[in-house]
């Protein structure tokens, strides 16, 4: 199917008007140019509270036989590496609190992707956030410490790394 049906089943998942995931607000499918102020806050006046923006991004793929029938039939395995590339801002008066934040927005968008391993694609994805066929960590996250982006406002940033595979007809 490729990378296009993939990076579109894993947006149409997590989507922030299907997930719910607290503080998500925006998504991109790929990363943009701009982020404009608008898509940090959902439903609240631009430079008040909290809110994060993700980005779709397809660091690399890879293909494996997993079938016999010569070169022309069978199965491939092609495992997706995922990062889900977040920011979260926030207008609270402290860092703690704003970093208390990104890990419930971190908690949140990993319990997410737990919930459902096929991402409800109608076999699109065969599974994510499960790692490979050769061992590969489930889903892996790191966050950065906070910092102070402007009048006040604290931005976090964090990677949410994971595996997404597709089993193909070739």
């Amino acid at each position: 199917m490729g990378r296009v049906v993939v990076r579109s089943a894993i947006w149409n998942y997590l989507e922030p008007s299907v997930s719910n995931i607290q503080w998500l607000t925006t998504l991109h499918d790929h990363p943009p140019k701009v982020t404009t102020e608008d898509q940090w806050f959902d439903e609240q006046n631009p430079g008040e509270g909290t809110g994060a923006v993700v980005y779709i991004y397809i660091a690399n793929q890879r293909e494996k036989r997993i079938a016999t029938g010569g070169p022309t039939s069978g199965l491939k395995f092609r495992p997706y590496q995922v990062d889900l590339i977040c920011f979260l801002r926030s207008m609270v008066s402290k860092s703690e609190v704003a970093e208390a934040d990104n890990d419930e927005f971190l908690d949140g968008l990993v319990a997410y992707i737990e919930a459902d391993r096929t991402f409800d694609s109608d076999g699109v994805i065969f599974q994510a956030g499960e790692g490979d066929m050769n061992g590969a960590w489930d889903i892996g996250t790191e966050a950065n410490f906070p910092k102070l982006v402007k009048m006040g406002m604290t931005q976090t940033f964090s990677v949410i790394h994971l595996t997404v595979c597709e089993i193909i007809q070739a």
